[in-house]
């Protein structure tokens, strides 16, 4: 899995080059992200994540209730059905009112970007029952065993993306995007389609409203896409706040978010394999194994992503520029980009733990309680955006983020104190975290005071880009073991097979 989502986020990186490089930080780019988080929204409240998460416990309970896959085929035809129908009316009613509709994305758009956004909306809503078929797969192939496949299937619509770019970008302009974007999640059907096709799981038949299966997914489903819309709905609302920035505006927030998306690939690699996992245990009410295995992942997932915060803090400028700084994206892009980026590093951690701590609420169906926390949030996310966006522009709406970020961890993570019952649980979770952070306030103070020297004496972006950031790795590793948070070994054990013989070696002749 790891594999696919890597090669899907390096993609992703090379699809913001190239999109940066055609069209720049303009209003043609900004009514193209508003058009196609407006399909994103709709397909978020009528499948989403929420049918993913909801599918995966009624299938595993079916494949281990009948291992020739029948029941499992069945409802994979239901539940597909359902959602096409339900996808398919939706888009032929948001086609209808695309020109009512984007204002309320888009208030800030001048005239011809909201005619503009309107068009590009219209051609974005095919791709919606696309999306919804892809999280119906991915929950199957999950149960399955089938984890890099999915993730894999994510790199066609970045492929399509870039290469509608590079040779439709100058002859269809802005609208290439939009076509490369239907086009690429038509891919990941396909791909991940014949993949259910090779396990014996595609066939034909009456469909079967009343199914028991999936009955019982429709009804963990509904809080949960109650809950999920919440969620899409905070970056909805940074959008359509960004669109009162000058043109451009919400192209740089973009950009910048996509710089820190990569880093998502940890949290997910670790979540999707521990989902399965988590739901077996609850069902078992194997509540100590939970509480186990929660902090068991949290203590390296914590040293990964603090790290990555810092380093990418303390290398903002120079990689926004190598990344960016090209074609139609000028310095004052990159400027207001790394501002941005800078404010958004620091919620990594805190996004990502909150994403493997989800997986964790999910497991004892807490719907209720995930649809609360994101109503709350969804009220900070706006209090805080019209707060700090006169204050800070741009770097605002990451700064409202980042508080909604840390705001979601801990909520879910006293939730799941509760639902566990175990005075262990939190203590657990605080103090890797705490470790971790303060590791890396020290690890930046030390990568900014790197950045100092390397800029007299070295030339170009790459040495402003390396050595702060070696530095604050090296400088945060050091203290986060210092403090008992940093488990080495297990970061070792990743390495390549000769690597860690050279280390293992090495330690054994200094024992010597």
């Amino acid at each position: 899995m790891s594999v696919g989502l890597l090669a899907s986020r390096g993609l992703g990186f090379v699809r913001d080059v190239v999109i940066a490089y055609r069209f720049g930080a303009s209003a043609q780019t900004d009514a193209y992200l508003v058009a196609i988080q407006i399909p994103t929204v709709a397909e978020n409240l009528l499948a989403g994540p929420a049918l993913h998460n909801a599918l995966i416990p009624v299938a595993a309970q079916e494949t281990a209730a009948a291992p020739s896959g029948a029941r499992l085929r069945q409802l994979l035809w239901n539940a597909g059905t359902l959602t096409l129908a339900v996808n398919g009316a939706a888009v032929l009613v948001l086609a209808a009112s695309a020109t009512w509709l984007v204002p309320l994305f888009a208030g800030g758009f001048s005239l011809e970007a909201r005619a503009l956004a309107v068009q590009l909306t219209m051609l974005a809503l095919l791709g919606m029952p696309l999306m919804a078929l892809t999280r119906l797969a991915w929950a199957i192939l999950n149960v399955q065993g089938r984890f890099w496949g999915p993730a894999l299937s994510q790199s066609l619509s970045n492929v399509a993306l870039i290469l509608f770019a590079l040779f439709l970008g100058v002859r269809l302009g802005i609208h290439a995007l939009a076509a490369g974007f239907v086009i690429g999640l038509g891919l990941q059907v396909l791909v991940q389609y014949i993949e259910l096709g090779r396990l014996g799981l595609l066939g034909i038949g009456a469909v079967n409203w009343r199914d028991p299966d999936l009955l019982s997914a429709l009804r963990q489903f509904l809080p949960l896409a109650l809950g999920q819309l919440v969620v899409v709905l905070s970056p909805a609302v940074d959008t359509a706040i960004a669109t009162f920035l000058p043109p451009g505006g919400v192209t740089i927030i973009r950009y910048a978010q996509g710089v820190i998306v990569p880093f998502a690939i940890i949290s997910v690699a670790v979540s999707a394999p521990a989902m399965p996992r988590l739901s077996r245990l609850v069902s078992q009410d194997a509540f100590e194994a939970v509480t186990g295995l929660l902090q068991r992942v949290v203590r390296p997932l914590s040293l990964m992503l603090f790290g990555a915060a810092a380093c990418v803090f303390v290398a903002r400028t120079p990689l926004v520029t190598l990344l960016y700084q090209r074609g139609a994206f000028d310095a004052l892009a990159v400027r207001q980009t790394a501002d941005t980026l800078g404010v958004y590093a620091f919620s990594i951690p805190f996004a990502g733990l909150y994403y493997f701590l989800l997986r964790g609420l999910v497991a004892f169906a807490a719907g209720r309680a995930i649809l609360l926390l994101n109503l709350v949030a969804l009220v900070l996310n706006v209090a805080l955006d019209l707060l700090f966006l006169p204050l800070f522009a741009h770097a605002g709406i990451a700064l409202s983020s980042l508080c909604v970020q840390v705001v979601y961890m801990l909520i879910a993570a006293l939730v799941l104190s509760r639902k566990l019952r175990d005075q262990h649980f939190l203590p657990g979770i605080w103090r890797p975290l705490l470790a971790n952070a303060a590791a890396a306030a020290v690890a930046i103070l030390a990568g900014a005071a790197a950045s100092g020297p390397v800029a007299r004496l070295a030339s170009g972006e790459l040495p402003l880009l390396v050595v702060p950031a070696l530095v604050a790795g090296a400088v945060y590793l050091a203290l986060s073991r210092v403090l008992g948070a940093g488990d080495l070994a297990w970061l070792i054990s990743l390495l390549p097979a000769g690597v860690r013989s050279f280390i293992v070696g090495a330690r054994g002749r200094r024992a010597e």
